[in-house]
């Protein structure tokens, strides 16, 4: 029933999206008057501060945003927001003082997407993040990102809905938005040195994956149209080739390097979503990285023996355990792994060391009970 429900809705905006499109192209379609909202950029000669209206959104990010938080909803590395606030602040060196702090983090979710709340928090996706190839692609997204916020566009989306109820027309907004996003976003990016043939690469990486409900501003909300963007982020990225102002920056090999703090974390998430093929390959590409990571190694044996009942006792998932501990001899988790399978094994006297081990690095653990049972020593009365 609630699969049946869930194509009736896709197939539902699937229809809308063909007939709005259809209205939007044909020419017939007279969106009404899109508020003036100036960008935080032009602050500085407008006087511009928050309105009482865009200081209500802000609070509401803010509260959403510790929700999220609290429920371990982001994947925590210093290092890598370090790296993403350096970017953010490569391509903006300056605010406005009464402009919202831009702060990139990482959203742990596995889809492809990316987004922007009226507080200056910039989410991008865990998901989206493992799939770019270098810094120049996180740089145009996380410059799109930017651009909404220093636009205003949640305060500007705020005030037009406030105007009408149509779809067609908040759906032209949406497009008007996007379109301005990637313009100014854009121009961000290629005048900080990036090269602007990896915008349209970007965009390639981006999927039909709505963000959460939470994210007042969907930036990504129009990919029925992600080819025509491809195609105009193109026609710019030639422009500036033919008037010599293309820039170079691609910084594959930084990123990578940045991106190796969170890979793995993105793997675990991949693997609780399901995704156990997309996981291992994750953790394949770390171990091509890092040969040595011990943490690796025991992500591969938890895929392994998720991927089916076979595969729990596959001597390959003895052999990764084994090496994680070699590597990192004080990793619970690993020790906990490897001891639980050999007692699967009815190998109890090889696993006794290692759940002893785990109780020792983890006294505090949930599980402790049920360890300290299968450690008791067997009734042997008759």
């Amino acid at each position: 029933m609630r699969r049946s429900f869930c194509r009736a809705r896709r197939d539902a905006l699937l229809v809308a999206f063909v007939v709005a499109g259809s209205l939007l192209e044909g020419g017939c379609y007279v969106p009404p008057p899109v508020p003036e909202v100036p960008s935080w950029l032009d602050a500085a000669r407008t006087g511009q501060t928050p309105s009482a209206e865009e200081e209500g959104l802000a609070r509401e990010a803010d509260e959403s945003l510790a929700r999220v938080v609290e429920e371990d909803g982001l994947v925590e590395n210093d290092s890598f927001d370090r790296y993403l606030t350096g970017i953010v602040a490569r391509l903006i060196p300056e605010l406005p003082a009464a402009a919202p702090t831009l702060t990139p983090r990482v959203y742990a979710a596995v889809e492809r997407n990316a987004f922007a709340l009226p507080n200056g928090a910039i989410l991008v996706t865990a998901g989206l993040l493992v799939e770019l190839e270098n810094e120049a692609q996180l740089a145009f997204l996380l410059g799109h990102e930017a651009a909404h916020v220093l636009l205003r566009h949640q305060l500007l989306d705020e005030r037009f809905g406030a105007e009408t109820d149509s779809h067609v027309d908040r759906m032209w907004l949406s497009r008007h938005l996007e379109d301005e996003a990637d313009e100014l976003g854009f121009a961000l990016v290629t005048s900080a040195g990036y090269a602007p043939d990896e915008a349209a690469r970007m965009l390639r990486h981006v999927r039909d994956d709505r963000p959460p409900a939470w994210a007042r501003v969907t930036s990504w909300d129009s990919h029925f149209e992600a080819e025509v963007r491809i195609r105009a982020m193109r026609v710019r990225a030639r422009r500036l080739v033919r008037e010599g102002r293309a820039g170079d920056v691609v910084r594959r090999e930084t990123f990578l390097e940045a991106q190796d703090g969170v890979r793995l974390a993105v793997a675990e998430l991949t693997l609780e979503a399901g995704h156990a093929d997309r996981a291992r390959e994750l953790v394949d590409r770390h171990l091509t990285r890092h040969p040595d990571s011990a943490r690796a190694y025991w992500l591969r044996a938890e895929i392994t023996r998720a991927v089916d009942a076979a595969g729990r006792r596959a001597p390959t998932v003895r052999s990764d355990y084994e090496r994680a501990i070699e590597l990192a001899p004080a990793d619970a988790d690993a020790h906990r792994a490897l001891g639980l399978l050999l007692r699967d094994l009815r190998e109890p006297d090889a696993a006794r060391p290692h759940l002893e081990r785990y109780l020792e690095l983890r006294p505090e653990a949930v599980d402790r009970r049920l360890i300290e049972r299968y450690l008791a020593p067997r009734d042997a009365s008759p």
